[in-house]
């Protein structure tokens, strides 16, 4: 049995070529751009018809100029929610079996292939399903069909986001329907302005007159409040929890100081998991958050706990709850289960993060959460920072005409320039550095010139287009001190024991053509420091000569 399959992938690529490496006074060579569009793939399914348990995808390589380093198979199981991905490197065939290791009878799968290069990725491919069966010849593969070539299908844009499969910009605003998809993250199903029309198919979705687009590309989107913390045990007190379940009678809930983690944290004891506690508003009212689905939290317990977030859906209430174990137990009805790892209660401090919508739709595909209401715990152990986040914070994207938040922190010798100027290639608005080789330094933090102090989100992307050499620093706060992740147009890394860590971003890199950097800070920090994490994220720096937007930290890839 056999299905051909082609997945054209439509993201413009910008790869590059050696420079020297470190010296501000070495000299440069010639560098000419290279534009490059990662060309289609042909993915082929193919098992043989007396044992459809063994499939194979196979692919066509990439043409070698550009400079290809591997493919990656997403999956999940609901339509466009992929959880998970297999690095299956620079290869052209894999078996299915080596992407989802434990293939699950009468399970439908859904899968997406990117292609990767040094620097960043392909957008996903056309989407394909496989439904597994153990019986020889019953094999189902399916091809999704994607009538308007927006990248969404067309079985997700009738199903469940509620979109027009036959036009690329349902809502007419301007912003196609996968892109506004992107844009959006958790929140394309909000009603921020309260129409009755979600985010995503909403053409004005604040309803101030203007459409999407407009206000995107005026620079006046609607804000992206990063976090709600609703715990952090710093008051000293325990408002907003209660014991819900305090039979057997004498569980109690402490504010306590915790010699490891050096702060107050709350303290939970009862008798086993028989006991419930619960965290809400200050007025034990719930939440209600609409918008904020990725939950992080940090624990320490040594037995056994269950943790419940409670959320209402499109399928009503449903209890999003978390043990230690190896294993997700899923479900098709009010619960749904995932498990932490069977070494979660350790003793040691550990911090999780949940992208909540992922977990429901694992189990439930067709559901969607409407808000997140509380979070209730059963078992003895203490637990910290309780709060809910959005996907990303976007820190400039040039279009408001300005350039606040800017500085610049090294203007010897004098003569350095900020600009904020019209781009023709990008067709927006970004923001030029001007001064003199890499002796000038520049720096974007929040409006009124104070530090990010970003928490929560340590994914950083920016766009950038730069000529000549360059240096890029990220500045953190972690547990070993302030350090600078910096990143310059090398083809190696030299990481780092001291305050500066350094990773290349490609000799490629300064091609006069627009590139986008995705960069996990955490990754690259812990690399070359593996016993620090980072605490905060706060500004990003920049010597050379350039051009650089769309400047945003991220929770997740």
């Amino acid at each position: 049995m056999r299905l051909i399959l082609k997945f054209p992938l439509l993201v413009l690529h910008n790869f590059f070529y050696p420079l020297p490496a470190t010296h501000s006074f070495q000299s440069r060579r010639k560098t000419h751009p290279i534009l490059i569009i990662l060309s289609f793939f042909l993915l082929i399914f193919f098992c043989k018809p007396t044992d459809c348990q063994a499939v194979t995808l196979t692919w066509t390589a990439n043409d070698p100029i550009e400079n290809v380093t591997g493919y990656k198979i997403y999956y999940g199981s609901a339509s466009r929610q992929y959880s998970k991905f297999k690095n299956v490197g620079k290869v052209t065939s894999c078996k299915l079996e080596e992407v989802i290791t434990t293939l699950v009878a009468g399970k439908t799968y859904y899968l997406a292939a990117k292609a990767k290069s040094a620097t960043s990725e392909s957008d996903f491919s056309t989407e394909v399903v496989y439904t597994h069966s153990t019986v020889p010849g019953t094999v189902k593969i399916t091809k999704i069909t994607d009538t308007d070539g927006d990248g969404i299908s067309d079985v997700g844009e009738l199903n469940l986001y509620g979109t027009d499969p036959t036009s690329t910009d349902s809502d007419l605003d301007g912003i196609s329907d996968n892109k506004e998809l992107i844009y959006w993250g958790a929140l394309w199903n909000e009603d921020f302005d309260g129409d009755g029309i979600i985010n995503l198919i909403d053409w004005d979705s604040d309803g101030d007159g203007i459409s999407d687009g407009e206000e995107i590309a005026q620079g006046t989107d609607i804000p992206n409040t990063q976090q709600t913390v609703y715990e952090d045990g710093e008051d000293g007190k325990i408002s907003g929890w209660d014991i819900y379940d305090n039979d057997p009678a004498g569980a109690s809930i402490t504010n306590v100081f915790d010699l490891d983690k050096e702060s107050r944290v709350i303290e939970l004891s009862g008798y086993d998991i028989q006991n419930g506690f619960r965290l809400r508003k200050d007025d034990l009212s719930n939440w209600q958050n609409t918008s904020q689905f990725i939950a992080k939290w940090s624990m320490k317990f040594t037995g056994y706990y269950t943790i419940y977030i409670d959320v209402e859906t499109t399928a009503g209430q449903r209890f999003i709850y978390y043990t230690p174990v190896d294993y997700d137990l899923l479900g098709t009805g009010r619960y749904v289960h995932h498990g932490l790892g069977s070494d979660s209660t350790n003793g040691e401090w550990i911090t999780i993060t949940r992208n909540l919508q992922q977990d429901l739709q694992e189990a439930q595909p067709e559901a969607v959460i409407l808000k997140v209401n509380v979070i209730l715990i059963r078992g003895n152990g203490r637990i910290d920072d309780i709060s809910l986040l959005n996907p990303q914070t976007a820190y400039e994207n040039a279009e408001d005409g300005t350039i606040s938040g800017w500085d610049i922190y090294d203007n010897d010798p004098t003569g350095a320039s900020i600009t904020n100027v019209f781009d023709s290639d990008k067709q927006s608005r970004v923001i030029e550095v001007s001064g003199y080789d890499i002796q000038n330094g520049f720096r974007l933090r929040n409006d009124d010139l104070s530090n990010w102090q970003n928490t929560s989100q340590f994914i950083a992307k920016w766009s950038m287009k730069f000529t000549g050499y360059y240096t890029i620093y990220i500045d953190v706060e972690t547990t070993a001190g302030q350090r600078y992740i910096y990143y310059t147009p090398i083809d190696d890394d030299r990481l780092g024991t001291g305050q500066y860590v350094h990773h290349g971003l490609g000799s490629d890199s300064t091609n006069g053509e627009w590139i986008t950097i995705t960069r996990n800070l955490e990754q690259d920090f812990q690399e070359a420091q593996p016993e620090a994490v980072i605490i905060k994220v706060n500004a990003i720096l920049i010597r050379g000569n350039g051009r650089i937007d769309d400047i945003l930290l991220q929770t997740f890839l």
